[in-house]
């Protein structure tokens, strides 16, 4: 069993508690990191054995540019399981959001949610 990640995808996206966050947006990053067998992909050099990381990416896009939600833990289950949905080769699967500069009183870099699923 190998891993494949992908790190800091960065979205410009109008989720958020507060009614100003869904007008203006915030910055997000996602990670998703996948536990998948690597071994036939790399031994015949074929895509049809591989994940395709280019498809996994545009699901996460088209969910965080999809309709506004109001907190980060819906985007987070939706996301995962719409790829466990859609990539039945995956074992286990690690996704983490950051929301880049979160309005609040205190300075904060990003407020960060993750969660696992497993097959």
């Amino acid at each position: 069993m190998g891993t494949l990640v992908i790190k800091n995808l960065n979205f410009r996206c109008r989720h958020g508690l507060h009614d100003f966050e869904r007008v203006i947006g915030n910055d997000f990053e996602v990670d998703a990191a996948f536990s998948i067998d690597l071994n036939q992909a790399g031994e015949t050099d074929d895509i049809a054995y591989a994940l395709d990381y280019s498809q996994a990416c545009a699901a996460i896009e088209e969910i965080m540019n999809g309709e506004p939600v109001l907190l980060i833990e819906t985007l987070l289950g939706r996301i995962g399981e719409r790829l466990m949905d859609d990539f039945p080769e995956i074992e286990q699967l690690s996704v983490s959001i950051r929301k880049i500069r979160p309005p609040m009183e205190t300075t904060c870099r990003y407020v960060e949610v993750s969660d696992t699923w497993t097959r």
